[in-house]
């Protein structure tokens, strides 16, 4: 929007406006567009009576600036032809209300105008360029400043790195140095180490170079001087060996000739013990005979050399578990043992299968343990129930086939355990031991809880199961058999021959013929018959001339096994089933 240049009045063609600048003007912002008159003047130049004149108001755009031109051009081609002005270059102006004004403006003034404003355009536009001017310079020294101090930031940063690098090297050198100082002391320290070693080894090597002379020296010295010394001795022993011979052949022949008056005084008490006679003569210390001591002898070496073996294996603290492991083991086979052959060959199978597995000393531990497991049987089984002491016997038999030292400790624990089954016999006579125990103690009796010792009643009972098994034990038939029906022969005749008639030697009797009798009369017949009408024609009847309340039952017994000829009976328990199916094995 243009606007208008009113005139209050008519001025003359030649009056030129009158405008003022202020010098305040180039206080102005150069960006903004130069005003002359019009409502953005500090003052409105007037000239006559209300007249004014007011120029466009300025603008940066070309569009406005082109608008105000063409404005321009058309009212100078309106001024005269146009009906709605005069010559003089009036017009009229049609206002907002509807009525015309006539506004007249001179030629010279517009051009005064024009300038006047091409003049304002000019220093606005040298303002601007100034402004510019002003600007690039001030970037470029911003610039040039902004490079300055990155060259001066670049020098220092160089600066920097240069010292960083000088205390790098010089500290890289410190630790060089340091380095070399420490190797060099190291190697020092090493070659005084290597140097003191080597003279301690040579001091060593000649302290021991003369220690071993002077041993050599004492050594041949000692040589020496026992070779003179037992040339010395050599020379006595000789002599003394030709003397001590001299005397030993004396001594032999007297103790010789002593020791065959003695056995035959001892022979003839014995005899005369056994058959009840009185001669006066001194009772003998043990009733036996003395192959069956020496029997006795020879195994009881065994079971200690056994005992020995163990010892301190069983001692050991840490085989202790072990040792458990194997005697649970042990005790639930000999427990399952029944009397059926189809248990006695599972459990005979399953005790070889454990031994077969063991070394020394677990495998002799082992035998002691499977020959006291079934001993400790005795008293709880057999004793009770006859007949189980067959199928006990029977798997004794077969281990002792497979292992002959099993049968050995066996018995040997069977001959410690019970006197009876040697067979031998502890006549008691007064004085003769140092306290009752002490007789109590060879005869085998064991002590209660209480700690006295048990009584006869119950020795009995527990010695008669003993000798059932080992009654059983003999009588197995076995090829292989270590201890059968010829010892139990020798056991017969050594009682018989050896052993008074009393209540033991009766009850291990009554015991023994009751399980082993079947199978001796099977295997001698005539002979073992004679040996029964022996026992019915003596042992008996010296058994009943005691007259003793204890001995008649047993008595009786043996009685009636001799008047109905049981020995020509298989006795219960001997003859097994295949299986027992009232039973159930694990």
């Amino acid at each position: 929007m243009s606007r208008v240049l009113d005139f209050h009045g008519v001025a003359d063609d030649d009056s030129t406006p009158s405008t003022s600048t202020s010098d305040d003007d180039d206080d102005d912002d150069v960006m903004l567009p130069v005003v002359i008159g019009g409502r953005r003047g500090r003052g409105t130049p007037r000239r006559g009576n209300g007249a004014y004149v007011a120029a466009p108001e300025e603008t940066d755009s070309e569009d406005e600036k082109d608008e105000a031109s063409r404005r321009k051009k058309a009212g100078d081609g309106q001024r005269g032809g146009s009906s709605g002005t005069d010559g003089d270059g009036e017009e009229d102006e049609e206002r907002s209300d509807g009525t015309v004004v006539m506004v007249g403006i001179g030629e010279r003034t517009l051009v005064s105008v024009g300038r006047a404003r091409q003049d304002a355009f000019e220093r606005a536009r040298e303002r601007r360029e100034r402004a510019k001017a002003t600007a690039r310079r001030r970037i470029e020294s911003l610039e040039l400043e902004l490079t300055m101090a990155r060259d001066v930031e670049t020098m220092a940063l160089e600066e920097n790195l240069r010292m960083v690098e000088d205390i790098r090297r010089r500290l890289m050198e410190a630790d060089e140095a340091f380095a070399a100082d420490a190797s060099k002391l190291r190697q020092t320290r090493a070659r005084v180490a290597t140097e003191a070693r080597k003279e301690t080894d040579a001091l060593v090597m000649r302290a021991v170079a003369a220690d071993a002379e002077a041993r050599e020296a004492a050594e041949r010295a000692r040589v020496e001087e026992e070779k003179r010394v037992k040339a010395e001795e050599e020379a006595a022993k000789k002599k003394a060996e030709e003397e001590e011979a001299a005397a030993k052949l004396k001594a032999e022949e007297e103790a010789k000739k002593k020791a065959a008056e003695e056995e035959a005084k001892r022979a003839q008490a014995a005899s005369d013990y056994v058959s009840g006679k009185t001669t006066g003569g001194e009772v003998p210390r043990v009733a036996a005979a003395s192959e069956a001591l020496e029997q006795e002898t020879t195994l009881a070496k065994t079971l200690a050399e056994a005992r020995a073996t163990v010892a301190e294996y069983q001692a050991h603290p840490g085989a202790r578990m072990e040792r458990r492991k194997l005697t649970n083991a042990i005790v639930v086979h000999v427990q399952q043992i029944a009397a059926t052959k189809e248990q006695i060959n599972k459990k005979s199978r399953d005790i070889m299968m454990l031994l077969v597995q063991l070394q020394e000393p677990q495998k002799t531990f082992a035998l002691l343990s499977i020959a006291k497991k079934m001993l400790s049987q005795c008293d709880v089984q057999v004793a009770k129930l006859n007949r189980y002491a067959f199928a006990l016997a029977e798997v004794a038999v077969r281990i002792a086939c497979d292992v002959p030292r099993f049968g050995a400790l066996l018995v040997a624990l069977i001959h410690e355990v019970c006197v009876s089954s040697v067979p031998k016999y502890y006549p008691f006579v007064p004085g003769r031991y140092a306290t009752d125990e002490e007789y109590y103690g060879l005869m085998g009796y064991t002590k209660t809880e209480e700690g006295a010792f048990e009584t006869t009643d119950a020795y009995i009972d527990r010695m008669t199961g003993v000798m059932l098994f080992y009654a059983a034990f003999v009588q197995v038939e076995a090829p292989n058999h270590p201890h059968g029906v010829d010892a139990a022969w020798r056991w017969l005749a050594r009682l018989l021959n050896r052993c008074p008639p009393n209540r033991y030697t009766a009850a291990a009797l009554d015991s023994f013929l009751k399980i082993a009798g079947y199978r001796m009369h099977n295997e001698y017949r005539g002979q073992f018959v004679k040996v029964l009408e022996l026992i019915h024609r003596e042992f008996i009847p010296k058994l009943d001339a005691k007259n003793e309340p204890d001995i008649r039952p047993v008595s009786s017994r043996m009685k009636t096994y001799l008047q109905e000829s049981l020995y020509a009976k298989a006795p219960e328990g001997r003859d097994m089933p295949n299986t027992d199916t009232s039973s159930t094995t694990f």
